[in-house]
């Protein structure tokens, strides 16, 4: 990939010297460019002037996953049987094999269903 300066990429030990080192002759926004990255990540690193890898990992999960008890079980065999499922068909699909009630906002109008073609229900 050549250009490395994309949203959500993070920065690297070596953008940050270089940051620093334009930073002491050009104005935040200019160091930034040169070195790579966003003018308001440049505006962060002024907050804080450690190195990317002497910070702190960030956290991991905060919630434990919904989908855990039913992904290898039973996500994953319908997603390598119909490779184009679509995402309301598998959550129809986990909700008929458990059971589980209907959400308040969950009305399916137009789905495909298991086998992949279109199902068009009417209002209940």
């Amino acid at each position: 990939m050549r250009n490395r300066s994309l949203p959500g990429r993070h920065i690297t030990d070596c953008q940050m010297r270089l940051y620093m080192s334009f930073r002491q002759a050009d104005t935040p926004t200019i160091a930034a460019a040169k070195a790579g990255f966003s003018s308001a990540t440049a505006y962060r690193i002024e907050q804080d002037l450690r190195l990317p890898s002497q910070k702190k990992a960030p956290r991991g999960r905060r919630r434990r996953d919904p989908l855990s008890a039913v992904w290898d079980s039973e996500v994953v065999p319908l997603l390598k049987s119909v490779p184009g499922l679509r995402p309301v068909a598998i959550f129809d699909a986990i909700r008929r094999a458990n059971a589980l009630p209907l959400p308040l906002r969950y009305e399916p109008w137009l789905f495909n269903d298991i086998a992949g073609a279109a199902v068009r229900r009417s209002p209940r």
